[in-house]
């Protein structure tokens, strides 16, 4: 049951994994582009040789940012009902006595 539950945690932060990294990207591309000596076009979310003027951008205006909100939280939701489903919710007790009349 432990391998089981392993691989099924790890398939499910697995597939929240791409649009998490694309939006981590997104909020990291002015940055990038700064520092290769580009400006960053933020209406065209693109880095760009022709000098761009600054707006500021909220982050939930960041591109991608709903969908990995939204990966990230079923992610979450998705292990910790796993947890639920697959440990049992009343073990049975080991007495280590046999049941009477038996």
């Amino acid at each position: 049951m432990g391998l089981l539950r392993r691989l099924l945690v790890l398939a499910i932060w697995l597939l929240a994994y791409w649009p998490i990294h694309n939006f981590l990207s997104a909020l990291w591309a002015p940055d990038a582009c700064l520092d290769r000596g580009g400006s960053f076009d933020y209406r065209l979310w693109e880095c760009s040789q022709v000098n761009q003027p600054y707006i500021n951008t909220a982050l939930h205006e960041v591109p991608g940012f709903w969908l990995a909100l939204l990966s990230l939280l079923l992610a979450v939701v998705a292990t910790k009902s796993l947890k639920r489903l697959i440990t049992p919710r009343h073990p049975l007790p080991d007495s280590g006595q046999s049941r009477p009349g038996l």
